[in-house]
């Protein structure tokens, strides 16, 4: 309970699925869909897509259904395109992380576990922040 790794490889098993021809096009909200498609299999949590919290929008909260939960989540997606500089997108990924968790409404989440996934047609990193 509360790995995350199994959704870390379902993810990036998916991610890697596609083709070349897959990736022409593909953008951030391509990426969150097929995130949001996955996590839609955990039935213990609903699932929050781009909640508006005071005027900011973590990409995907999963919140559990009940206390034994072991841990909710806060995920924020960034989606690199070849040209991208993986140090400037995980930057501004965090300081977004960063910003959601000074939220009071955020704070409020009991056992949150905050994620940066970064996707590229290379896969999925996962950092914990």
């Amino acid at each position: 309970k509360g790995n995350i790794e199994p959704f870390n490889e379902q993810l990036n098993e998916v991610i890697k699925t596609l083709s070349n021809r897959d990736h022409y096009g593909f953008k951030e909200k391509h990426f969150h869909v097929i995130t949001l498609a996955l996590l839609s299999f955990a039935s213990f949590y609903f699932i929050d897509s781009q909640p508006e919290l005071d005027n900011k929008y973590p990409d995907i909260l999963l919140i559990g259904r009940d206390e034994k939960v072991p841990h909710n989540y806060l995920f924020e997606l960034k989606w690199m395109k070849e040209r991208d500089s993986y140090e400037a997108v995980k930057e501004e990924g965090l300081k977004q992380i960063e910003g959601y968790k000074q939220l009071d409404k955020v704070k409020a989440v009991p056992k949150l576990r905050c994620f940066l996934l970064i996707g590229s047609k290379d896969g999925v990193g996962f950092l914990e922040c």
